[in-house]
């Protein structure tokens, strides 16, 4: 039987974080079921309220284990206590860390979804992650219509059937990384975004405003945490290196 090639590995003790490197952390839920409470005790009173309007208790621990290795996570990059660690509202309504606390100027993003999240961490310049459980997407053609670009709907009727369904979560992540970087909604600009989607094709914003030289300056990456999942990463500038490490903090 073919196994799947995992490219995500254990992190060293060292974890520079350079202008030019992107850190994308794997959580995976099951490996911390036993530290829920451990990890509800990081958080702030805000985070536990939270946690706790979720009524289904697997959505209340996902959340919970998410915001806690975040919390852990920003501790080491920051050499601050978990708890310590204190977040703010961005001009777009995206969270950051507080000014007071980021003189390296750290940017983060998270995505989760069924048993999975990813963290993003980077300096200086935007970052944006999506995560999506591969699954069977109904109605992918009416939503394509609605929320892709004119020329990506266009191209999403154009695929075989049989390559839709890929496609769809290939193009709604790397929309989604991207517009979690800059904070701007779906419905706020579904022509003002272009990217690549069809199976196989490498990861690339093709076009931001009708502006091919826009895009150029961002840097899409396909992301593959596991052969059950699809994801993107986006981030402003060039990233020489990303490197994708099992959350194990």
């Amino acid at each position: 039987m073919d196994t799947w090639p995992d490219l995500w590995t254990t992190p060293p003790v060292e974890r520079r974080l350079t202008q030019d490197v992107v850190h994308v952390w794997r959580l995976r839920f099951e490996g911390w079921a036993s530290r829920v409470d451990e990890c509800r005790s990081l958080l702030s009173l805000a985070e536990r309220g939270r946690a706790d309007r979720f009524r289904s208790e697997k959505d209340r621990i996902q959340h919970v284990l998410t915001h806690a290795v975040l919390r852990l996570l920003l501790g080491r990059y920051l050499a601050l206590e978990p708890k310590q660690v204190r977040f703010a509202i961005g001009p777009r309504g995206k969270p950051e860390i507080a000014p007071a606390l980021n003189a390296a100027g750290l940017r983060f993003n998270v995505s989760h979804t069924r048993g999975l999240a990813l963290l993003a961490f980077t300096r200086g310049r935007d970052v944006g992650v999506d995560v999506e459980t591969a699954r069977f997407v109904t109605g992918a053609d009416d939503i394509a219509a609605r929320l892709f670009s004119s020329r990506e709907s266009a191209c999403f009727r154009a695929l075989p059937d049989d390559q839709k369904q890929a496609a769809f979560l290939n193009c709604w992540t790397r929309r989604e990384a991207y517009l979690k970087a800059t904070g701007e909604g779906i419905a706020e600009s579904p022509d003002q975004i272009e990217v690549s989607f069809a199976p196989g094709e490498p990861a690339r914003l093709l076009s931001l405003r009708g502006d091919p030289n826009a895009a150029a300056a961002w840097h899409l990456q396909e992301l593959v945490p596991g052969p059950e999942y699809v994801a993107a990463l986006a981030v402003k500038g060039h990233a020489r290196t990303v490197v994708r490490w099992d959350a194990t903090v």
